[in-house]
């Protein structure tokens, strides 16, 4: 019992020693930064902060942004499946149904050193109809890029926080009908 309160402690202080905040803020209407900041300022990889933790607070927003490319496919997929589309307090079509998002996959990944690095997220948009047989259709195909770089000084030393970019870079009608 002592070796397992032990191990408990020194998994708590060794957290504390890699303590970071994030601070996320939407940048534009299919963008948005994070400043992350590290009490560390030595041995940091921009790579370990490609982490997707991000993605579905900025998948959620770009929904609900009436300017965002992904908020104007989901208008479009409420009218091609409904003929309206749905209130923004209300995701679902009252006897039709509604526009969903699937869970997203890192589908490209670089790094240029320690300092930067890089991933894309694909996921699908579709039409779940309402009804006792539920069906879901994705048509959508959606690309979501994650940038990471490291702040450094003249010298090029860490200097205590990265950057993280999210953007929306593509978005593919695909046919989701199945021969």
């Amino acid at each position: 019992m002592k070796q397992c309160l032990l191990v408990l402690a020194l998994s708590f202080l060794t957290s504390l020693a890699y303590a970071e905040t994030r601070d996320y803020k939407k940048t534009g209407p299919m963008t948005a930064q994070v400043v992350i900041t590290t009490d560390t300022k030595d041995s940091i990889q921009a790579a370990s902060y490609i982490d997707g933790l991000e993605i579905k607070k900025f998948i959620a927003e770009l929904l609900v942004d009436p300017d965002s490319s992904l908020a104007i496919a989901k208008k479009e997929l409420e009218i091609e499946n409904c003929g309206e589309e749905a209130s923004p307090a209300n995701n679902n079509l009252a006897n039709c149904g509604k526009v969903m998002a699937t869970g997203f996959v890192q589908t490209s990944f670089g790094r240029g050193g320690w300092m930067e690095c890089g991933a894309s997220y694909t996921f699908f948009l579709g039409f779940q109809s309402t009804g006792s047989g539920r069906f879901f259709e994705a048509t959508r195909m959606v690309q979501i890029r994650e940038e990471v770089s490291a702040h450094v000084d003249e010298n090029l030393n860490y200097t205590g926080q990265l950057t993280k970019s999210l953007s929306l870079e593509n978005i593919e009608t695909i046919s989701g009908h199945l021969n």
